[in-house]
Formats: structure tokens, C-alpha cells, sequence
């Protein structure tokens, strides 16, 4: 199959464009009904622009042989949805960590001698709630507060940046309710929770 980029004709340009936006919305309220909740109407449209453009540039793979135009648009359109979610959560990822570095810098930048020593032992206490957790765990946990991605994570375990993901999931959990009981035992000091 060539690799040569085809003129796609007028009438199928029109054809893509209104199959690809009206794809997109079909599936946002059946398949992807929660979801939509997640997403303005921009982006939405954004998610559709994008769709036309990946079956513009591979327009030229299309084998009418295999597949329909609508059911192959429709794939498409169904494969830039998934990324745009996946896009969504990872941006809520990064704003809950870049909130608490933040928090947890403004907390250790403002301490005094009392606040030192509070601040020593709460340290202890997060590491013996990490104690239980394996080698592997403490790396990523480690990567994750110097505010690695997954991406990243996953380039410097030899991993999938999904299996990335999930790892930090489990990591969050694993913590979240140890963290979160220790946090308010040291909220008279000035630590709120942050994770």
C-alpha cells in the first residue's frame, strides 16, 4: 500500500468532517455518558477536530476492503475520545501533586525550633507508614514526590507508563488513609492533610 498521501475529494472531506462531529457526540452520550460530564462543549468539539485531522493524515491507509468509511471514522473518533480522558486525568494528577509540593513547602519554609522538631518526627512517622511497602513501591513512591510523570517512571523501571500509572495508583491507596490519620494528629503544628 503506497504511503503517498491521496487528495481526498471535496465530497469526502465534507463526508469526514460531519461523520467525525457527529461520531464524537454519539458516542460522548452512549458510550462515554459519564465522562461527559468531565468535558465542555469545546473540547468536545476539540476532540472532534481531532478526529478529522488523524483520518485526514491517514486518509491514504483507508482499505474500503476491510471496513466502512463511518466504521473506520468511527474508531478513530472512539481512540481520540480514550486519549482525551486519559489527557484529563493525567492533567488532575499533576494539579493534585503540584498542590502538594506546594503545600508541603509552604508548611516546611514557615517551622521554628517546636515546628523542627514536630516536623523530625512527623518525617518518621510517614516513613514507618511507607516501611511495609516493597522495594519497587519505595522507588516509584520516592520518583513521585520528586514529581516524576509515569512516563518517566515507567523509562527508569523498564515498565509501561500504564503499569506506571497503576503502581502510583496503588501507592496512593496503599497510603492515602495511614498519611491521612497521621496529618491530623500534626495539624495543631501547622500540617494539613495534602494527599
Amino acid at each position: 500500500m503506497s504511503t503517498t498521501p491521496l487528495r481526498i475529494s471535496v465530497a469526502d472531506q465534507h463526508y469526514i468532517i460531519n461523520t467525525s462531529k457527529i461520531t464524537v457526540s454519539c458516542l460522548f452520550n452512549n458510550k462515554f455518558i459519564k465522562s461527559k460530564n468531565y468535558f465542555s462543549q469545546a473540547d468536545i468539539d476539540d476532540i472532534a477536530n481531532e478526529t478529522v485531522l488523524k483520518v485526514c493524515r491517514s486518509y491514504h491507509r483507508f482499505n474500503p476492503e476491510r471496513a466502512k468509511l463511518s466504521t473506520w471514522i468511527r474508531k478513530i473518533a472512539y481512540n481520540c475520545i480514550i486519549d482525551a480522558i486519559q489527557d484529563s486525568i493525567k492533567r488532575q494528577f499533576v494539579d493534585r501533586d503540584c498542590e502538594f509540593v506546594a503545600v508541603t513547602r509552604d508548611m516546611l519554609s514557615e517551622y521554628n525550633a517546636e515546628k523542627e522538631l514536630c516536623r523530625k518526627e512527623f518525617e518518621e512517622r510517614v516513613e514507618a507508614a511507607c516501611s511495609h511497602l516493597s522495594e519497587k513501591n519505595r522507588r516509584f513512591k520516592n520518583m513521585l514526590v520528586l514529581e516524576y510523570t509515569p512516563r518517566e517512571m515507567a523509562e527508569i523501571e523498564g515498565c509501561t507508563p500504564n503499569a506506571a500509572s497503576k503502581r502510583v495508583w496503588d501507592i496512593r491507596n496503599a497510603l492515602n488513609e495511614p498519611l491521612a490519620a497521621i496529618a491530623s494528629e500534626f495539624e495543631f503544628y501547622g500540617y494539613k492533610k495534602a494527599c
